[in-house]
């Protein structure tokens, strides 16, 4: 008899990976995004050691900004982890060379976590530029939701922000 439990998952995503591909180890995704919303409650993302960007994103007051927004939820139980090959060994840099209407270099912030519950991202380092006035906000979006918890995980450098200083 079928008990309708569903198999957690782990996806990986690597440096040289491919947004096309099924997200397994021997052909993992590109983008970190990706990875982010192909997991469901009680799945892994298994980040591999590197650097990864901005995927474009830019912080502008008509859309979140941020590089990952994560839509999908765990559970008290399963929570959806997103964590680094090996702790510090991947680096998660929200800034761009391209500077966004707000005066920002790159997104808000690596993850936006405000629509999903009982996620995990450990062993990364976060790491964003200033804005061009140098004004700068540290990048603990993580420590805003309750639901979200970072472990070992370090903010580097400063996230954007309006009106902050």
């Amino acid at each position: 008899m079928a008990t309708g439990l569903a198999q957690a998952t782990t996806y990986y995503v690597a440096t040289t990976g491919n947004d096309s591909n099924p997200g397994t180890e021997a052909a993992p995704f590109l983008h970190v995004s990706k990875g982010a919303a192909a997991a469901h409650a009680g799945d892994t993302v298994i980040v591999m050691n590197g650097t990864y960007g901005s995927e474009g994103q830019l912080a502008n007051l008509n859309t979140v900004g941020a590089v990952v927004t994560m839509t999908n939820s765990g559970t008290p139980g399963n929570p959806i982890t997103i964590e680094a090959q090996t702790r510090g060994g991947v680096i998660l840099d929200a800034s761009s060379s391209a500077l966004s209407p707000l005066g920002c270099y790159g997104a808000w912030s690596y993850f936006d976590l405000s629509y999903a519950s009982y996620v995990v991202i450990q062993f990364c380092n976060l790491w964003s530029r200033p804005m061009r006035d140098g004004a700068t906000l540290s990048a603990e979006m993580l420590h805003r939701y309750p639901k979200a918890r970072g472990r070992g995980t370090r903010s580097i450098g400063a996230a954007c922000s309006r009106g902050r200083r």
